[in-house]
Formats: C-alpha cells, sequence, structure tokens
C-alpha cells in the first residue's frame, strides 16, 4: 500500500541501486582482439575490490590484410566498449541488492547476441565522412 502524497513508483525506486564505474583513468589501449587498462571495481567483489581492466572481443578482422577500413576497425573496437560498457552496466544495476540481469548468468549468450547486434545496428549510423584513415 502507497504512503499518502506518494507516487507509486516511488516504492519500487527504493529498491533499486546503480553505480556508475566511469572515471577519469588511463585510457585502454586497444588490440586487434582485446582492449586492457587499469582494473575497474569489481561488482560481486567486497567494497573496494578491483577486477581486471581488460576485455576480449571475440571475433577479430583480418590483421593481416591492410585493405581492412578504418571504418570496420573502428566499429570492432566500438563494439568491444560498447560490449563492457552494457556488461558493467548491467553487474551495478540492481534491485534487491542483486543484479537486475547478471551478464553472467543463464542469459549471458544471449545478451552478447543482443549487444552485437545493437553495435551493428550503431555503426550503421556513423558518418562515413567524419571518420578518416
Amino acid at each position: 500500500m502507497t504512503q499518502p502524497n506518494r507516487e507509486p513508483w516511488e516504492a519500487h525506486v527504493q529498491r533499486v541501486d546503480f553505480r556508475l564505474t566511469y572515471a577519469e583513468t588511463e585510457p585502454r589501449v586497444f588490440g586487434p582482439d582485446h582492449m586492457e587498462g587499469p582494473d575497474i571495481p569489481d561488482a560481486f567483489g567486497p567494497p573496494g575490490a578491483q577486477a581486471p581492466g581488460e576485455w576480449y572481443g571475440g571475433s577479430v578482422l583480418d590483421t593481416d590484410d591492410p585493405n581492412v577500413p578504418a571504418r570496420d576497425w573502428f566499429a570492432h573496437w566500438a563494439h568491444m566498449a560498447i560490449n563492457e560498457a552494457i556488461h558493467e552496466a548491467l553487474e551495478w544495476f540492481r534491485v534487491d541488492g542483486k543484479p537486475w540481469l547478471d551478464p553472467h548468468g543463464r542469459h549471458e549468450a544471449t545478451i552478447y547476441k543482443y549487444t552485437g547486434e545493437l553495435c551493428q545496428l550503431l555503426a550503421e549510423l556513423v558518418d562515413p565522412e567524419g571518420l578518416h584513415g
């Protein structure tokens, strides 16, 4: 039952917690199949725990082909960055102290699939005239 002068959604929002983990840190360094950087807060560890700041990007473009356009590499690296961002957001968005959707749980493969589809759609929005190389 809601309290007087209270909006119905207010009872639900009190159950939600979210921590954004972005901060001014050393930049990530991209390789053909991964990115790495400083450790990041660990959503599942004790307070103050850190996790390795690395992400592996799955399928890789042909590193020996000089004809792979820069836009394809940018899309590949953006996919890794967006995938990590969504993964971290899902770890840190909690309801009643638990992840709303655990990116390590039973839907892990589907989350990566949908994130990949989102990245493909976003790459279609990039203005090729704005990319050099």
